[in-house]
């Protein structure tokens, strides 16, 4: 009994509330007139297509904000659990809002949600009142006890909604547990004083998502990690990610149309409510959400729109390092495009000795964006990717290992380049030359600009700056077959680079099997695989295990999108 958390339910829960969520139609939002659609507003966007531009670093980071930047006296509250750690820091990701008199409210919330304002990002200094202080309330079902102000959203200046994250920890919510759980919701708040105290309502009105459990799991479980609100000018609802961390989802997205009832995508439309905690016994296509990525996207907390190409942009964390995509629609994206290396950034849960500094919560802002929300680019040369980088500390046993308490917001600095092609990068160079070989060989590939990466194909496609459309070259490649290599090398401040590519033959390879190795075996079930080895023994034709893309192909792209077929032969 001590080591379980029982979600005890009464029927008389909801009485006396006004029930806001009911399932049934949203409602229909009024727009303003749009301009007509560009020719890349009409491309239909899959995840086999490209961005109409590139994304692209162009400096060195820079430090916005150290940590002695974050110096507020941490209040002390009753009810606070004395074993939850409490830290005046960057805990989430950087986002920003104006006030009624212009003033900047910029929030990359710790433990105690306090602001930095300031009428521009150069001088912003920290407000050492909370806008919003956590309850610590150990009652699962109230959903207020960590809680972080995630997406703080300016409706008019004066009136700023806003969106929590919140966990529970079952160990210090009940010191007497001992479960390693913690349960992610996320609850809705509003300011009508332009943000400086935002106060939220009663039960179950409060409650935006979750995933319903009668005993929470010792893991982390529920829904969060939300991106920033957007409004969409195509449709004039409002959406924002999240992740749904219960059913193998990630990312999904949520929709409203008043702020206050969000529903999910469920692969066909919005209408899933996942505001009911009690609804642990239906099934689970009724409060959960569908994947809005086919590739594993571990999440973007940030969505922006260009009005130039109507498209919607996005830079997320793709298996350690940092990729960008763009939709049309907000629930269908293109693939993921390279934007910082591997080696450029380590993700805080592998990050070992003498390795970079981690960096996490990636936020692209326009710093000289028009809107309230700072959530129109309207200018491609005034981007910037903020960062919370966190450092390290030598530990009793003297080696280094990261210290939470001491981060720090680096940025850098990005522009779009859409019609100006920047300078390549260097061409790949191959250790190996091609022709005809009689036994396998071992490739090797490199790029002369630092922090580059590589991606290639093996079955003579056009290789594209996408680990969803190529292979992220991670060391040599096994060659045991007859084969074309193609690749190309991605660099920051750089444009693509041309192709180098290489045909080899290899005369003995009857039974010569292909490695496996850098084929992300988790999207193709063991007995696809399987079967795929065994093709091969008799084979040596390529077989596409994915169903045709359907791309539609654009001339005003920057670089075309590529109708690319992932061949399996990859190595």
């Amino acid at each position: 009994m001590l080591n379980k958390i029982y979600l005890l339910v009464l029927p008389i829960l909801f009485l006396g509330f006004p029930i806001l969520a009911v399932a049934g139609p949203e409602t229909t939002v009024s727009l303003a007139p749009l301009k007509p659609m560009s020719a890349s507003a009409r491309t239909v966007i899959n995840s086999y297509s490209l961005p109409p531009f590139q994304l692209l670093v162009t400096g060195d980071s820079e430090l916005f904000l150290p940590n002695s930047a974050f110096n507020c006296q941490t209040p002390v509250m009753t009810n606070e659990p004395p074993s939850e750690p409490k830290i005046d820091g960057p805990d989430s990701p950087v986002v920003t809002f104006r006030d009624a008199t212009g003033l900047i409210h910029l929030f990359v919330s710790g433990d105690f949600n306090f602001a930095f304002t300031g009428p521009t990002f150069e001088s912003l200094t920290q407000d050492c009142n909370s806008v919003y202080l956590p309850h610590w309330n150990s009652d699962p079902l109230q959903f207020q006890y960590a809680e972080w102000l995630r997406a703080p959203y300016s409706i008019d200046g004066t009136h700023v909604y806003g969106i929590v994250h919140d966990e529970y920890h079952c160990a210090t919510a009940n010191p007497s547990l001992n479960s390693d759980c913690v349960y992610e919701a996320l609850t809705q708040v509003n300011s009508t004083d332009g943000g400086y105290l935002f106060t939220d309502e009663a039960m179950p009105q409060r409650l935006v998502a979750t995933i319903p459990y009668e005993v929470i799991p010792p893991s982390t479980t529920g829904v969060g990690d939300n991106s920033n609100i957007i409004q969409n000018p195509n449709d004039g609802y409002y959406y924002m990610e999240v992740i749904d961390h219960s059913n193998g989802v990630g990312p999904c997205m949520m929709r409203s149309s008043n702020l206050s009832v969000w529903y999910a995508w469920d692969g066909g439309s919005f209408s899933v409510l996942m505001n009911d905690p009690t609804a642990y016994n239906n099934s689970p296509s009724t409060y959960s959400c569908a994947p809005i990525f086919t590739y594993p996207f571990i999440g973007i907390g940030n969505i922006r729109f260009i009005p130039e190409y109507n498209l919607f942009l996005a830079v997320g964390d793709l298996t350690g390092s940092y990729y960008y995509v763009v939709s049309n629609d907000l629930v269908h994206w293109s693939a993921p495009v390279f934007l910082f290396s591997l080696n450029t950034f380590t993700s805080p849960g592998t990050w070992r000795a003498g390795q970079s500094l981690p960096v996490t919560y990636g936020d692209l802002i326009d710093v000289d964006s028009t809107t309230l929300n700072f959530d129109v680019i309207n200018s491609g040369d005034s981007l910037y990717l903020y960062l919370v980088r966190t450092h390290t500390f030598i530990n009793s046993e003297g080696v280094a290992a990261l210290d939470n308490s001491n981060r720090d917001i680096i940025r850098y600095a990005l522009t779009l380049s859409g019609s100006a092609s920047p300078q390549p990068a260097a061409a790949p160079t191959f250790s190996l030359a091609g022709g005809t070989y009689n036994e396998p060989q071992t490739l090797a590939l490199t790029c002369a600009n630092s922090s580059s990466a590589i991606y290639y194909t093996a079955n003579g496609s056009a290789p594209a700056p996408s680990p969803w459309l190529s292979i992220l070259y991670a060391g040599p490649i096994s060659v045991g077959r007859s084969q074309t290599i193609k690749a190309i090398c991605v660099a920051a401040n750089y444009g693509i680079s041309p192709v180098s590519a290489a045909h080899f033959h290899i005369a003995y390879e009857k039974g010569a099997l292909p490695s496996l190795g850098t084929v992300w075996s988790s999207w193709y079930p063991s007995e696809i695989l399987d079967e795929f080895r065994t093709s091969l023994s008799s084979d040596t034709q390529s077989k596409d295990l994915r169903p045709p893309p359907a791309v539609s192909a654009s001339a005003s792209f920057a670089y075309p999108l590529i109708p690319v077929t992932p061949a399996v032969e990859r190595q």
